[in-house]
C-alpha cells in the first residue's frame, strides 16, 4: 500500500491528529509521501521517521500535490503499479485512523475507487480529502495513467472542485470502474440534514401550517456539514472548515464535551 498526503497550513505546522494517521499508515506498511505547500522545519523533522517529506511551492491546491506525491513514489517503485493507493489532505480532523482502513478492508474486492463520503452538489461525485484506488485492475489502467498525465494546476479553488474533484469520478465511472462511499447515510439521517438546512436558510422553508419535507434534498447538501455528527460518530472524521468556521452556522455543542475538539470551537 502507498498513501499521498497533501498537507498545508499557514503556520507550517502539522495537527497532532494528522501525525497520528501518517504513524497508523506507516505502522500498516503503507509507503507514505507528505506533499506540503508550507511545513516548518520541526515538523517535517516529526514526520521523517513515519513518511518520505516533499516540500513543494504553493500552487495546484492538493490534486497537484497528489500528483507530485504519486511521481515521488513511482520514482521509488520501478518495478510496476501499487496495489493500493491512498490520497487525503489536511482539511479533515481524523479521530483515529485505523477505524477508516479497516472499513475500506471491509469493501475490498466490490470497489475499485473509494473515498469517505459521496456528495450530490452539483453532480454525484466522491469527495477527495480521502479516496483509495483499491484494485490493482485500476491502478494499472490506461484512465488512472491518463488522469494524471492531463491533470494540470489550478489556481482556482472553485475550478479545482469542478475540474479535479468532480472530474475524476466522473472520469473513472465513465471508464467502467466501480466508485463508492464509506458513509452511508440513513433515511432518518438525510431527514436530519434537510431540517438543519431549512433551520438555517440553506433551503427554502415551505409555505403553509402543514408542510412536507423530501428527504431527497439531502442530496443537494454537502455531507461533511449537514450530516457532520452522523460522520462524526461512525467513522470520527470532522472537516476543519466546520470546526474553524462553521459557515452554515451549525449547532456544535455536543463536541464541546471533547477536551480535543473544545478548544477548537
Amino acid at each position: 500500500m502507498a498513501a499521498v498526503v497533501a498537507h498545508y497550513d499557514p503556520q507550517g505546522d502539522v495537527a497532532d491528529d494528522l501525525l497520528a494517521t501518517v504513524r497508523a499508515l506507516h505502522t500498516r506498511g503503507a509507503r507514505v509521501c507528505l506533499v506540503s505547500t508550507g511545513l516548518n522545519d520541526g515538523a517535517a523533522a516529526a514526520l521523517a521517521p513515519w513518511a518520505d517529506v516533499v516540500r513543494r511551492e504553493n500552487t495546484g491546491y492538493d490534486f497537484w500535490s497528489y500528483k507530485v506525491g504519486i511521481d515521488r513514489l513511482r520514482s521509488q517503485r520501478p518495478s510496476g503499479p501499487f496495489e493500493r493507493l491512498l490520497l487525503l489532505n489536511s482539511s479533515v480532523w481524523i479521530d483515529d485512523a485505523e477505524r477508516l482502513l479497516q472499513r475500506m478492508d471491509a469493501h475490498r474486492g466490490r470497489l475499485d475507487v473509494i473515498s469517505v463520503t459521496l456528495s450530490h452538489e452539483v453532480r454525484p461525485h466522491l469527495q477527495s480529502f480521502w479516496l483509495a484506488f483499491e484494485t490493482p485492475e485500476v491502478l494499472a489502467s490506461s484512465a488512472f495513467e491518463r488522469w494524471w498525465a492531463d491533470l494540470v494546476p489550478l489556481s482556482v479553488r472553485e475550478e479545482v472542485i469542478a475540474r479535479h474533484e468532480l472530474g475524476l469520478s466522473a472520469h473513472f465511472a465513465q471508464a467502467g470502474f466501480r466508485l463508492g462511499a464509506l458513509f452511508q447515510p440513513t433515511r432518518e439521517q438525510r431527514l436530519r440534514a434537510v431540517l438543519r438546512a431549512l433551520e438555517n436558510g440553506f433551503l427554502p422553508m415551505p409555505s403553509g401550517d402543514v408542510v412536507s419535507v423530501d428527504v431527497a434534498q439531502a442530496d443537494r447538501l454537502n455531507p461533511t456539514m449537514y450530516a457532520w455528527d452522523a460522520l462524526y460518530e461512525e467513522l470520527g472524521v470532522l472537516k476543519w472548515e466546520l470546526l474553524r468556521r462553521n459557515p452554515h452556522r451549525l449547532n456544535l455543542e455536543r463536541l464541546r464535551g471533547d477536551p480535543r475538539l473544545s478548544r477548537l470551537l
